[in-house]
């Protein structure tokens, strides 16, 4: 791959957009990164490459933000609050006041 497109947008250029994405800003990282490689044209290696970083970008977006489960940890029919002594499932914890905040 090309270092640069013959219009001056290289792959760094979309790293430094792309790389450290979080799900919360990801769509808006995705529409300048658009920004950047739609203009280029069809074929050019920048704009494929940056068509790439923004389906990654779309996967980060539309993903969980849960984890997956580990071997052995409760299942969806029960979350874990059972073993949370002080945040029992269903209510706040035997003996809490609520001071109305």
């Amino acid at each position: 791959m090309s270092e640069a497109s013959t219009h001056g947008v290289t792959v760094n250029d979309i790293d430094q957009l792309v790389t450290g994405a979080t799900p919360q800003f990801s769509m808006q990282i995705l529409e300048r990164v658009k920004a950047l490689v739609l203009p280029l044209p069809e074929g050019d290696e920048i704009r494929a490459y940056g068509e790439l970083q923004m389906q990654v970008l779309e996967r980060i977006a539309t993903g969980t933000t849960r984890g997956t489960r580990a071997l052995g940890a409760p299942g969806e029919d029960n979350d874990g609050w059972d073993s949370i002594p002080s945040h029992p499932k269903g209510g706040i914890a035997p003996g809490h006041v609520d001071s109305g905040h």
